[in-house]
């Protein structure tokens, strides 16, 4: 299966284009040891979607902002707000 993800020059665009069809609702970075870490909140009722089947959308934009936008971990936040 091929799956095809939009690219930007925008780390928060692209991130956002790999967790389609969820919302995301929000992107915040931050530092750790290995370097820029990605908090991308999404809604409850898009939790599944975002991290799909087991794990493999999540991975997918794990490695994916890794190659592309040099980010070395994205973390799923639920949008408790929404």
């Amino acid at each position: 299966k091929i799956e095809v993800v939009e690219y930007s020059t925008s780390p928060e665009q692209f991130l956002k284009n790999c967790f389609l069809p969820a919302q995301v609702t929000a992107i915040e970075f931050d530092e750790n040891d290995e370097g820029p870490v990605a908090h991308v909140e999404v809604r409850p009722e898009d939790r599944g979607i975002a991290i799909g089947k087991e794990g493999k959308n999540i991975f997918k934009a794990k490695k994916l902002a890794l190659r592309q936008h040099n980010i070395a971990d994205v973390m799923l936040v639920t949008d408790e707000a929404a």
